[in-house]
């Protein structure tokens, strides 16, 4: 937010400053001869780095392949954490001893019942609707990732460590998606836990990683940088794409597409497969970035001083930029939230009303 709030605002004579969140972004010439320096802990970013095609050859600019990689990564996960929602809510529904679709229909045509439509199970399962998992994992993925992103944020802004933040949480999402593999009757609940888990780790993936956005903006300038956000963007939507298509063509073809539970199997496992390759070329184009400022002088605890920068931003912004920036920055947050939660709903809504798997 500090990166993208400073490069959105063109200082003015209209304008006051604010000191208190600005950040000082080092030069073209500056990030490249600290990146060079023999202190810095990491390699030279140069295009020595073989980073495959040239479809991926954004102006010779590591970070830039290695962005698009990692966000067709996230495509993949994305869609394959769908297909696990989908057999989870059906696993819980299984549980409370909710009948299926299939089984209402069967009750409606026998009459025992009077309306599979209008049919509502009372049934709970560790206290809650199976109906709600879908959603309380959300909501205890949203809460997480509250809390660790601006003690993450520090981490990135106040350490050499960007990078290996970055494969970390790589390393620990996909490991959860290759754990979930195991997804059945008897692992339901467990996989939820890892679920709520691996969403904070997509969380910290996908921060992680924006924060190249400004450097290779400051690289190739902001008209060449708006075509490069396109093309990250049309590729990661490309993966999500190229996956549902690959995984339904072959559910189908191993005549599993009935079953949520096979097809969740399936898809983790194609979902590890090509993440694992999509991550470590992805961040292995990456560059280790030094810390872009020093810590302030006399924080104690610095962990959780992104949470108190984090708050004194938002009050600059709300006294000193009320026409503009304020008010986009709120209909981001309930647009973000919207597209968010637009996954989770439609896998609740299409699962119980529908009828889909």
């Amino acid at each position: 937010l500090q990166n993208t709030t400073t490069m959105a605002m063109s200082p003015g004579k209209d304008k006051p400053k604010m000191d208190s969140f600005s950040i000082e972004t080092p030069s073209k010439t500056e990030s490249t001869n600290a990146s060079q320096s023999p202190e810095s802990p990491s390699s030279s970013p140069t295009p020595s780095r073989n980073c495959f095609y040239s479809m991926w050859q954004y102006g010779g600019i590591p970070e830039a392949k290695g962005y698009a990689l990692v966000a067709m990564g996230r495509g993949v996960g994305v869609m394959s954490n769908v297909v696990v929602n989908a057999a989870l809510l059906e696993l819980a529904m299984e549980a409370a001893g909710c009948p299926s679709k299939k089984e209402l229909d069967a009750m409606e045509a026998d009459g025992t019942i009077g309306s599979a439509s209008g049919y509502i199970c009372d049934g709970t399962v560790y206290g809650q609707n199976p109906l709600s998992l879908i959603s309380n994992i959300a909501v205890a993925t949203g809460l997480l990732g509250a809390i660790f992103m601006p003690i993450t944020g520090v981490i990135l802004d106040f350490t050499p460590y960007r990078r290996l933040v970055g494969i970390l949480f790589a390393i620990i999402f996909t490991i959860i998606q290759g754990i979930q593999i195991g997804i059945g009757p008897n692992t339901w609940f467990q996989m939820s836990i890892l679920q709520a888990i691996a969403g904070v780790c997509f969380t910290v993936i996908m921060m992680t990683s924006l924060a190249y956005l400004p450097e290779i903006c400051e690289e190739v300038g902001q008209a060449e940088h708006s075509t490069y956000t396109a093309r990250f963007t049309a590729k990661q939507f490309a993966s999500q794409a190229t996956f549902l298509i690959l995984l339904g063509s072959l559910s189908v073809g191993l005549g599993i597409s009935s079953d949520s539970v096979r097809t969740a199997r399936l898809s983790q496992a194609m979902n590890v497969g090509i993440i694992s390759i999509l991550f470590s070329m992805g961040w292995r184009c990456m560059p280790s970035r030094p810390a872009s400022r020093d810590p302030p002088q006399g924080t104690r605890f610095l962990v959780l001083y992104g949470i108190r920068q984090n708050f004194r931003t938002a009050v600059s912004i709300h006294r000193e930029y009320k026409k503009g920036l304020r008010w986009y920055l709120l209909a981001t947050v309930f647009a973000q939230s919207s597209v968010g939660a637009l996954t989770t709903v439609a896998v609740v809504y299409l699962s119980s009303e529908v009828g889909l798997n």
